[in-house]
């Protein structure tokens, strides 16, 4: 399943949802949210990450069904095009800071305001040209 950068950002906007989405949509209480999220009744699909499916939402929580793919479809998509801060952070060698920094200076974005999680191939785009730069420009290889 090849998506254009379009279509997986409006998926990700569509389907992801951060907890005062989730605190909408189940009309509840914001601390009751992240009681369910702590109790492990809500998990992302994304290790590290702060997004949550609309689908598993839905399914755990009994809600009418408005999602445009089912649970699977959906859970598959991104554990295979998206990434959390962390693991960015743990495999690129840097610090979650720099990741915000990256994402504050607008040379990644995230999908979502919230979500803490980015497009795989943005990643690897921005981290090559930063990687070449070093490279061409005498700055050595990356710290470890």
């Amino acid at each position: 399943m090849n998506l254009t950068r379009k279509e997986l950002l409006k998926f990700a906007r569509d389907e992801f949802l951060t907890t005062s989405e989730i605190s909408e949509l189940c009309e509840k209480d914001m601390r009751t949210v992240q009681r369910w999220i702590k109790a492990g009744k809500l998990t992302s699909p994304v290790s590290g990450s702060k997004a949550y499916l609309r689908t598993d939402v839905e399914a755990q929580f009994d809600i009418k069904r408005t999602s445009a793919y089912t649970q699977d479809q959906a859970r598959h998509m991104a554990q295979a095009y998206f990434v959390s801060y962390k693991d960015t952070a743990t495999a690129q060698d840097i610090t979650i800071r720099r990741i915000q920094k990256l994402v504050q200076d607008a040379r990644l974005e995230a999908i979502k305001e919230g979500t803490q999680l980015l497009l795989k191939t943005e990643v690897k785009e921005v981290f090559e040209v930063i990687e070449d730069r070093r490279t061409r420009y005498g700055m050595g290889p990356k710290r470890s």
